[in-house]
């Protein structure tokens, strides 16, 4: 059995289960490949923006709040990305994009000067196409995303309440090293499943 954070693992150790911690499907493709895809969007950057993906509508006052300390603290426009059609509008947004097809997503978040997000998917893809984001976590169902960026070593990304000190923005992130780990969990990953679907 594949699990793709430790603590599935410590759950199924619990009742006598081996598993193994794989990567997500999403990260086993690099940043180049993914990158291949979002260039067929027909999207054109033209100015400065931070984009903000969140699909936790409990947690919009907060996901607001952090984009907008970004937005004014580096004076750049902000852009929402919805790829379904009930997310709401954040009233804070300059550009929003409702039911983004797959290569728009991708080439938001390639294009993107900032990322803020709440989801594993939108931590996923910032980490793997090496952008500066932050992770806006629950108190509750995090272990995804906090297990990933544990991995990493960027536990400091992850924004959990309004105290977020907004120049964690400024902080340059050690993308060879992220990038180098990547490589190393790309491997170790495709292995297990080429071991266990042949």
């Amino acid at each position: 059995i594949s699990v793709r954070e430790s603590q599935a693992k410590d759950l199924l150790e619990d009742i006598n289960i081996d598993s193994e911690v794989v990567l997500d499907p999403t990260l086993l493709l690099n940043s180049q490949e993914w990158s291949e895809i979002a260039d067929e969007s027909k999207f054109e950057k033209n100015e400065p923006y931070v984009l903000v993906y969140s699909v936790n509508d409990n947690q919009k006052h907060l996901v607001e709040e952090v984009v907008k300390k970004i937005s004014d603290y580096k004076n750049v426009k902000i852009y929402q990305i919805s790829s379904d059609w009930f997310r709401s509008r954040l009233s804070c947004c300059d550009r929003f994009y409702s039911m983004a097809e797959p290569q728009l997503f991708l080439k938001l978040i390639k294009d993107a000067d900032y990322v803020v997000v709440s989801s594993f998917h939108g931590t996923a893809f910032s980490l793997n196409m090496n952008k500066n984001f932050v992770s806006v976590v629950p108190d509750k169902y995090n272990s995804r995303v906090k297990n990933l960026l544990s991995m990493f070593g960027l536990d400091n990304r992850i924004v959990s309440n309004n105290d977020f000190d907004v120049s964690i923005i400024d902080e340059l992130m050690d993308f060879q090293k992220v990038n180098e780990k990547l490589e190393y969990y790309r491997c170790e990953s495709s292995a297990f499943l080429r071991d266990n679907l042949v």
